[in-house]
């Protein structure tokens, strides 16, 4: 499934708000992170095994 920000990268995280909620790629993940949007892992996703960025991952990168 392509990422439904860029259209380029594989969504492996879901960005919800109040007014959105779109399945992202990893780079989109960090932007959001950047802009306070809640993040989760997709649970189907093939690549979180693959070494792919858990969100509590990328929330303490962003705290750092």
């Amino acid at each position: 499934m392509n990422c439904q920000r860029c259209l380029r990268g594989e969504a492996v995280y879901r960005a919800h708000t109040d007014a959105m909620d779109i399945k992202i790629c990893p780079v989109c993940a960090e932007e959001a992170q950047r802009l306070k949007i809640a993040i989760e892992v997709l649970e189907n996703s093939e690549r979180v095994g693959d070494g792919a960025p858990r969100s509590s991952q990328l929330l303490n990168s962003f705290i750092e």
